[in-house]
């Protein structure tokens, strides 16, 4: 549950609250989350997506992969993430080889 649910009467209320507050909460990591590599790792899984020029799919097999047992204790769900986007990129890469040999 987010802790700022009863600070949210409105978006005015939303915009206004303590920003000091929301820095230390746990929903703050957006930028450079540790699961993700951190901000100090050189090989962060955004810089190495946009470094490798991937596309969504190949992109989140990286991201899902590497985060695997990082963000939770259990790895299963991301590692299955991972499959899941695995072979929709498989299907996509058959369709525009299919495509482009026709």
């Amino acid at each position: 549950m987010n802790p700022y649910d009863d600070d949210l009467d409105d978006q005015t209320t939303f915009m206004s609250m303590d920003l000091d507050r929301y820095a230390e909460s746990e929903y703050a990591t957006v930028d450079h989350p540790n699961h993700y590599g951190g901000e100090s790792n050189e090989f962060e899984v955004i810089n190495v997506i946009e470094a490798w020029d991937l596309n969504f799919s190949a992109g989140n097999v990286i991201k899902y992969l590497y985060r695997a047992g990082k963000k939770t204790s259990n790895p299963l769900k991301d590692l299955e993430k991972a499959q899941w986007y695995l072979s929709r990129l498989i299907e996509q890469t058959e369709k525009e080889y299919k495509r482009r040999s026709e």
